[in-house]
């Protein structure tokens, strides 16, 4: 049983995202504990691209908020953000996406750490 005040179990020291031929990603939501690392399976032959809100937020990030990725799996990509969500989506090379639009297969986060801890009274 927990302890009273106890903080959260760690999130996962990596993830890995797959992306598919319509540039859905499984899983569409994620964890990863702070300075994790997160890896991309990347289905279609022409690879694709990454488009992040806030904008750079992974090492190696083009400074337009993207990352380009070749088929077949990517990474590390190392979170440059503590205890926030990044919102990303996947879209073909050359093409852009918006991180919040679902129908643009938006809408996929990542959680980066826990945030921080309830005071317990």
């Amino acid at each position: 049983m927990a302890e009273h005040g106890a903080a959260p179990a760690p999130q996962a020291a990596s993830l890995e995202v797959t992306i598919d031929a319509q540039y859905r990603c499984d899983p569409q939501h994620g964890e990863v504990n702070n300075s994790g690392e997160v890896y991309f399976n990347v289905s279609p032959s022409n690879g694709c691209l990454i488009h992040t809100s806030p904008a750079q937020a992974f090492e190696d990030e083009s400074s337009n908020g993207y990352i380009t990725l070749d088929n077949g799996r990517n990474g590390p990509y190392v979170p440059l953000v503590d205890n926030q969500t990044i919102t990303y989506c996947a879209c073909a090379s050359g093409s852009t996406c918006d991180p919040f639009t679902p129908k643009q297969t938006g809408g996929n986060t990542i959680k980066v750490g826990s945030g921080p801890v309830p005071h317990s009274k």
